[in-house]
């Protein structure tokens, strides 16, 4: 019997693994209009969203039955079909690539100063690997239990903090930023979410395939909701500028946390949040890359071999990269890469993918209805 998983544990999952990003590197800090007007950006940031994965969600409703690899053979035949699966393959696990190195960076510079990089990675990989090994079901069970535990720690955080509020750092609203400006960081925001992969590569194991546009929209408000709260928060107790030469500004917004002098230093409890926000992001990309390299190769859940080499390419590569670079977080040559890949994979391969279906409608009746 084919492993089922529930609407509710597949919005837990998108949810939890764009909170991870969240409150890590915090993107938001690094695009325009780089004032108090960030919460703006990220609350437009989910119409653009919306409108930008719109082709995939469209796609979604068409093949319910099918992950992302599967309709892609479907319209484009089997040779160039695969070709596509593989690039989105390696696009699944170069967003693991992207959420281990942060991982890995924060606990190496932040948490275990004098641990080995190499035994930081290891750790994270066994743990990983035996998350996706446990299947789609084991996997999506224990990110329902993780996600609330995680998610109500970083709002217990955030209202820990009210004694390090100054609401004047949101002032004056919208007087410095242009509405170009505005826009631009929102487009830009929306570009950082990759979550939407999650929801078209497990749909064939949903247990209620009519609740495809639910979670969709409630993957997206969710998330970008808490993370406006958590930049107005981080906002109004450390101000932009200081947001700004921040690597980690959440983690700086919790050691700043001094409540009645009865809570000090806890940001022992923000690690534990952000590590199990951070391994299931981890988890989720490598599992859906996993699930598209097994079906572009036909092997089914027995198999064995294409996890283990998957995650051996991730440690290596994330090794790799923590020890010959002092900072992963933000970079301009990795952003740039990022862009293109979101835009070519996430926008534009979609949108010919819908042109396509348009052309051959009538003669994919028959599948679709099978």
């Amino acid at each position: 019997m084919k492993p089922t998983i529930t609407s509710r544990q597949l919005v837990a999952l998108m949810t939890t693994s764009r909170i991870a990003l969240a409150i890590s590197i915090m993107p938001t800090i690094n695009i325009p209009p780089h004032n108090q007007d960030t919460w703006i950006v990220v609350l437009l940031s989910i119409v653009y969203t919306h409108i930008l994965l719109a082709p995939l969600l469209f796609l979604a409703n068409r093949f319910k039955d099918q992950s992302m690899i599967g309709y892609l053979e479907v319209l484009y035949g089997k040779t160039i079909g695969r070709i596509i699966g593989c690039l989105y393959g390696l696009y699944f696990l170069t967003n693991a690539f992207n959420a281990s190195t942060l991982q890995s960076e924060l606990v190496s510079t932040s948490i275990l100063f004098d641990t080995p990089e190499y035994l930081i990675v290891i750790g994270m990989m066994i743990t990983c690997i035996y998350s996706v090994s446990r299947g789609v079901e084991a996997s999506l069970r224990s990110v329902e239990v993780l996600a609330p535990v995680a998610l109500g720690i970083i709002v217990i955080l955030l209202l820990f903090g009210i004694n390090n509020f100054k609401y004047y750092l949101l002032l004056p609203i919208l007087s410095d930023s242009s509405l170009i400006d505005v826009n631009l960081g929102a487009l830009e925001l929306s570009s950082f979410y990759s979550e939407m992969f999650y929801l078209t590569m497990l749909i064939p194991y949903l247990d209620d395939k009519d609740d495809i546009n639910k979670i969709y929209i409630k993957s997206i408000v969710y998330p970008l909701g808490l993370l406006a709260i958590i930049v107005i928060i981080c906002q109004i107790s450390l101000g932009v500028d200081h947001m700004e030469h921040s690597n980690f500004p959440f983690l700086l917004y919790v050691r700043s946390i001094d409540l009645f002098e009865l809570v000090e230093r806890i940001d022992s409890i923000a690690v534990v949040a952000w590590i199990m926000t951070s391994l299931i992001r981890v988890s989720a990309f490598l599992l859906i890359s996993v699930l598209a390299f097994r079906e572009i190769l036909e092997k089914d859940e027995r198999d064995k071999i294409i996890l283990p080499i998957l995650g051996l390419i991730l440690a290596i590569m994330t090794f790799w990269s923590i020890s010959s670079r002092s900072v992963i977080i933000y970079r301009g040559d990795y952003n740039l890469i990022r862009v293109i890949l979101f835009v070519g994979l996430t926008i534009v391969v979609p949108i010919l993918t819908c042109i396509v279906y348009f052309f051959r409608r009538k003669s994919l009746e028959d599948t679709l209805s099978q």
